[in-house]
């Protein structure tokens, strides 16, 4: 039985994360803050849709939408090439390590989702904005 803390969803009809809190029986929910519609948390990990634009002369975040993250990627889209460079460069970008982060969908596409782990969906946006701007 569960007896208390708290726990994040998010609710994808609004792009809103709703912290549940527990307090004895007692049940709050409050909207902890806006997502962009590429962010999104399951299961305590943290989802990031990418665009992928492989063969660019350097690895850079080109833009970020409601679509999701637009990467261009210093590798070609061969043997694998452009999904490591696009992980290297992404730890880059959010300062996490290596094994934090892996591809959930599209190995052979451009379209991707990223997985990271052991980061909040606020954490991964605020490093977004972050590199985004400087």
């Amino acid at each position: 039985e569960y007896m208390g803390g708290s726990a994040i969803r998010c609710d994808m009809n609004n792009s809103n994360i709703i912290r549940t809190i527990t307090r004895g029986r007692s049940v709050v929910q409050e909207a902890a803050s806006e997502l962009p519609p590429c962010v999104s948390v399951n299961n305590g990990a943290v989802f990031l849709t990418i665009n992928a634009k492989p063969g660019a002369k350097m690895s850079a975040i080109t833009d970020v939408g409601d679509q999701g993250v637009g990467v261009q990627i210093a590798a070609p889209p061969r043997d694998g090439a452009a999904n490591e460079e696009l992980i290297e460069f992404m730890g880059s970008v959010l300062g996490a390590r290596k094994r934090q982060l892996t591809l959930a969908k599209g190995g052979k596409s451009k379209s991707k989702i990223l997985r990271i782990e052991d980061m909040t969906a606020e954490e991964v946006v605020e490093k977004l904005k972050q590199f985004s701007t400087s």
